[in-house]
Order: C-alpha cells, then structure tokens, then sequence
C-alpha cells in the first residue's frame, strides 16, 4: 500500500514541475501585451501581432487591414461550440471535420 506521505510528496512534486512539462509556448492568464506586441511559438512555426484599432483599449491578435487569416470555427479541433458547423459547405468548398490533437 502507497503511503499518505509519498503521495503528498508525489503530488507536491507534480505541481512544482508542471511548468516545465506543459504549456510552454502559451499566453499566460496575467501577461501584458502592448501594440505592435509579437508573440512567436517556441519552434517559430507561428507568430502573434496585438494591435488596438481605433481608440478601442481592447488588444486583438491579426491584422489591422480586417482580413481573416485564420478562424477556429472553419477548423476545429476535438470540441465543438455552440453555433459551430462540420461536414462540407457547398458554397465555399470548405470541408470542416473534427481533427484529433495527435494528428496535428
């Protein structure tokens, strides 16, 4: 039988290395971005620009010029939210379908 202190001890270990094992490359809930702010992946394969448009104190990720790049609901992942569509839409030829986090 495991012990209640080798336990405590495992979990406590758990939570102090839990940075180093995940979420390397992402937005942390406190950090501050300014305009003209890039974030850049840890392997460099995508970079963020925030921008403000307007006298708005909000920050956005993209492009100022109002050109989509990339929306989540046209690709989604393994969940789906409300108002979200898969399968082919005959107007645009785009074929939404779920996609595994393994695969990508």
């Amino acid at each position: 039988m495991v012990s209640l202190e080798f336990v405590l001890r495992s979990l406590i270990l758990l939570l102090l290395f839990r940075q180093l094992f995940c979420s390397l490359d992402t937005i942390n809930p406190n950090q501050v971005f300014r305009d003209g702010d890039i974030l850049i992946s840890k392997n460099e394969t995508f970079a963020f620009g925030f921008f403000s448009p307007g006298k708005s104190f909000q920050r956005y990720v993209g492009q100022s010029n109002q050109t989509v790049a990339w929306q989540s609901f046209d690709y989604p992942t393994d969940t789906l939210l409300p108002n979200m569509k898969i399968g082919l839409d005959r107007k645009t030829g785009l074929n939404r379908f779920i996609t595994s986090w393994e695969k990508i």
